[in-house]
């Protein structure tokens, strides 16, 4: 039975605007299949929007323009031609689709998180970049609106590959995201670091640090906390950029020197170790030795790990009992009602959140049925 399609041809012009749509949320992402291309000699892409989606689309452009979201913006025209071009769309019937590619931004369902790594990973090795980069934009708001998902990631080093892509490659434009993500590929694979040393996960901390420096300097110097509190506006507080700088400097020092293979076998990490001897050998660190300036960078690792570690990865709890009106894991009581849990301290829990500590559907449902019939469930 053939499928009604809205067929239109966007440029790359176009399909940034759309790429970009679609990663801010302008517009609402469609299921898998719903939006489906063949690519042209030119670079140009045939979309087809299936008729089920397309008036949700449009719906969103009206909603938006109404706003002033397009018109307002710095990019107006090029939201005109897009918004344009889809408006119109010609109506097509197709009946078999099996040689067309799927778009790559769709909405996620019965998808982990090691999926949707693994794949940007394969469209990275076999350099096919634009579809990595449509998965990149997936894993961010996967992980944006699943953070306790960080915890299950099986292979760190892939995510930090993917990381250092998407930061390489600039796939997010928005300073206070790429700083997340950042913030989020650096923890990971400190973690992995700690737990199972390998240079190459070395390397991969090293390239998220020198692909989004300005982000980590930001990052870092809250880590850091030079002022211990103090007057931000007194003259110590004019040090702390310099004070910033150097330790990075630090941390890059001690993740190089002390894995040499990486500047053996990558020449811009020969290149950076090369600025950095000369540092070192005009006293740029105030007569310290290599062997401090080595374990100064690991503490500074080591508290950018901490601090990180607080901001990103809530840890998965064990369930020690439940009861009637609230469940204790380890030595904190959760009170909650069928919808939410609350920690002392006032932190919400989630249903989502209790699965992802490791509440099964079971427990859940145990615990609900006997907080409603007033029956205790311990």
């Amino acid at each position: 039975m053939p499928t009604t399609y809205f067929k239109n041809t966007l440029n790359g012009g176009n399909l940034a605007m759309l790429f970009q749509a679609y990663s801010k949320n302008i517009f609402p992402l469609s299921r898998e299949n719903e939006i489906i291309y063949t690519r042209e000699k030119n670079g140009d892409l045939e979309m087809y929007f299936e008729s089920a989606y397309f008036p949700l689309l449009i719906a969103a452009i009206n909603e938006n323009a109404v706003k002033g979201n397009f018109s307002n913006s710095s990019s107006r025209n090029e939201w005109n031609d897009l918004i344009q071009k889809l408006k119109n769309a010609v109506i097509i019937e197709l009946q078999n689709t099996d040689h067309f590619s799927v778009y790559g931004l769709y909405k996620e369902t019965n998808t982990t998180i090691n999926e949707i790594i693994d794949s940007a990973q394969f469209y990275i090795e076999t350099e096919q970049i634009p579809q990595a980069e449509q998965r990149m934009i997936v894993l961010y708001n996967y992980i944006v609106a699943n953070p306790f998902e960080l915890n299950k990631i099986d292979n760190p080093d892939n995510f930090a590959s993917v990381i250092a892509t998407m930061l390489q490659f600039k796939v997010l434009n928005d300073d206070d995201a790429i700083e997340q993500i950042a913030g989020i590929g650096y923890v990971v694979i400190s973690k992995s670091i700690y737990l199972n040393p390998a240079p190459n996960k070395n390397m991969f901390r090293l390239l998220m640090m020198h692909f989004a420096r300005e982000q980590f300097n930001f990052i870092f110097r809250t880590a850091f906390d030079f002022l211990n509190g103090g007057n931000p506006w007194s003259a110590s507080a004019q040090m702390i950029p310099t004070q910033t700088a150097n330790a990075i400097y630090k941390m890059e020092i001690s993740d190089i020197y002390l894995n040499p293979i990486i500047y053996q076998k990558i020449p811009m990490f020969a290149d950076a170790k090369y600025e950095l001897d000369r540092m070192i050998s005009n006293n740029h660190f105030y007569n310290q030795t290599l062997e401090e300036i080595i374990e100064e960078g690991i503490l500074f690792h080591k508290k950018a790990f901490d601090y990180l570690k607080e901001k990103y990865l809530t840890e998965s709890k064990e369930i020690i009992y439940l009861k009637s009106d609230h469940a204790v894991i380890r030595d904190e009581e959760l009170y909650l009602d069928l919808n939410s849990i609350r920690i002392y301290n006032g932190q919400e829990y989630t249903v989502a959140a209790l699965k992802a500590s490791g509440w099964t559907d079971a427990q859940i449902e145990q615990y609900t049925s006997a907080k409603s019939a007033g029956i205790d469930s311990n």
